[in-house]
């Protein structure tokens, strides 16, 4: 007779397995130092046994509920240096309970809490830092947040374009793809006891108290975006379902616990280890997206110490099923160089091709710019740049439209006025700095398809300013300091000479040279600040000693008076 799954054997068998602890070394400031090492146990004492099952087919294995008895916080088990993966089905559906192969006359090495953990901690540090939602938070009557700026929320910098899925069987795509053919989404076993749209939130409810795995991903979900009349908006609560879900191995909760520690929300704080720890969780069991940003985080030390060769690891099982997202991190990799090996444009151009052919439009801008840059083609090309931008431009790209308008402001042959002003208008309006700037610039000087107008050019100047652009910043406070394009009376040039003054000193900030001599310049002469010698000098001195040559001049100068205009004030005598 075949034995069924859990069935005790005969022939009592067992699976010698051990834990193992990778440490990462901090400084005393709690910061990743350079180096990792790795603690493992393997002494005798660490050992244990667990019982061998035969599967419907005979084949021996380990349930993964019994490693997690013995080894709380266990992330894979590993053979020597290989990792055993879950059991599969004929579809690669993970089956369950969750199960690996037994490996009878070897030990295992379980690995605890990955390699992402910190001298062992993370695993009392995340069950610390979940530990206020282990029981459902109080009902929330309204809504907590907007939608686009909680749930489809934008992950700046290199995330731009990621996207996260607003039902449980859809699968959550890093490039805006159909990612449903690949394992990110919901298996076909979990899509059986997912709620139809005739059940009810009361109906919902009650199976995830159950223990509905999958229901309770979709309540996670439902709480989180909010559901008609029946369910507001809950982050929190969210968090509590999403968590009963990945700590039981769902990789798509796992997923969206990561996702709420990479931002900060649901009740918790901004905590990249953590959300790395998570998103280690849902890689290992074969989500691509969790996959993908683990290995952004790895090439980029985000939460992470950073690590070209893991990082690598991560994306090109992705990149090489078609991903674009992946693909274009391993461009951007070969692009710049690590320390595993140098730039290689030609192989970057490989990778970014790759993605473009799927319309992923950071990767045409990157296409662009190599053509642009003539890295990795035999001559520079800036007409195939400029096809390049326009593809991401047209797809709605911000960094392409600015590239496009760049090309149309800049290169001979393709100068056109106003196509650079209409590009970088379609930049400027999703926040595009260096458009705003532009758009000032053109406004202010007047002398490219538009008339001078200082008005227009402060109104795009201080968008740029207000998101740091320094060289905004300084325009701006030029024109507040000497009133350019409008009539003033005393009053009004007060306050404008206070905003210079502010603005002067935020560019400060950033470094500035010009900035720190017009601050200093108004520091000696009382206008819109407090009039001080000492304030003057300091900022003339540290042009004089660390600026460039031309400033050098003007401060050693600038300071020489002013500590003439001091002397003479103090003594009333001066030097001749």
């Amino acid at each position: 007779m075949t034995k069924r799954l859990l069935e005790d054997d005969v022939e009592e068998r067992f699976q010698a397995v051990r834990p193992v602890y990778n440490q990462s070394n901090y400084n005393s400031g709690g910061s990743l130092t350079t180096t990792t090492t790795s603690t493992t146990s393997r002494s005798e004492s660490d050992i244990v046994h667990i019982d061998i099952h035969l599967d419907t087919n005979g084949k021996e294995i380990v349930l993964w509920a019994d490693i997690l008895v013995a080894f709380k916080g266990a992330d894979n088990a590993r053979h020597n240096i290989r990792v055993l993966p879950f059991l599969k089905d004929e579809n690669l559906v993970e089956l369950e309970p969750l199960r690996i192969a037994a490996v009878p006359n070897a030990t295992l090495d379980i690995y605890i809490e990955g390699n992402i953990t910190q001298d062992g901690r993370d695993a009392a540090r995340m069950r610390a830092a979940t530990s206020q939602i282990q029981t459902p938070p109080p009902r929330k009557r309204g809504p907590q947040f907007d939608p686009e700026a909680a749930f489809l929320r934008k992950l700046e910098f290199e995330f731009e374009g990621f996207h996260v899925s607003t039902t449980a069987d859809e699968s959550i795509g890093i490039d805006g793809k159909d990612q449903s053919d690949s394992t990110s989404s919901i298996t076909d076993d979990d899509t059986d006891t997912i709620p139809t749209p005739y059940d009810t939130i009361m109906q919902l409810s009650k199976k995830a108290k159950e223990g509905d795995v999958s229901a309770q991903v979709e309540l996670g979900l439902k709480c989180l975006l909010g559901y008609e009349d029946d369910l507001p908006q809950d982050s929190e609560m969210a968090m509590y379902w999403f968590l009963q879900a990945a700590n039981r191995g769902h990789a798509i909760a796992q997923m969206q616990v990561g996702l709420f520690y990479f931002d900060g929300g649901g009740g918790v704080q901004k905590d990249l280890n953590t959300a790395a720890s998570w998103f280690l969780k849902a890689a290992n069991r074969q989500q691509v997206d969790a996959q993908i940003l683990l290995g952004v985080m790895y090439l980029r030390g985000w939460g992470v110490q950073q690590d070209h060769y893991r990082a690598l690891q991560w994306l090109l099982p992705a990149a090489n099923r078609g991903n674009a997202k992946a693909q274009h991190e391993i461009g951007s990799i070969f692009e710049a160089g690590t320390p595993l090996f140098s730039q290689d444009y030609p192989k970057a151009m490989e990778w970014y091709l790759k993605a473009a052919d799927q319309a992923y439009a950071d990767s045409q801008v990157s296409i662009g710019e190599l053509h642009f840059a003539g890295h990795g083609i035999p001559v520079r090309d800036e007409t195939t740049a400029l096809e390049w931008f326009l593809k991401a431009a047209e797809q709605g790209s911000k960094n392409g439209q600015f590239k496009a308008g760049v090309c149309y402001e800049e290169v001979p042959g393709l100068r056109d006025y106003p196509k650079a002003m209409e590009w970088y208008l379609k930049a400027a309006q999703q926040g595009h700095q260096e458009s705003q700037f532009r758009i000032g610039r053109m406004y202010g000087e007047g002398d490219k398809g538009v008339d001078k107008d200082y008005t227009v050019a402060m109104e795009w100047y201080l968008k740029a300013a207000k998101q740091g652009h320094v060289s905004a910043q300084v325009r701006l406070a030029t024109i507040y300091l000497r009133g350019k394009g409008v009539k003033r009376d005393d009053l009004i040039e007060a306050e404008d000479l206070i905003k210079a003054a502010e603005w002067y000193r935020e560019a400060v900030k950033q470094g500035s040279e010009d900035a720190q001599y017009a601050l200093g310049m108004m520091y000696k002469n009382g206008q819109g600040v407090a009039h001080s010698f000492t304030d003057a000098k300091k900022l003339f001195k540290h042009l004089a000693d660390h600026g460039h040559f031309k400033i050098r001049k003007m401060a050693t100068d600038a300071y020489k008076e002013t500590d003439h205009e001091e002397e003479v004030a103090e003594t009333g005598f001066g030097y001749l």
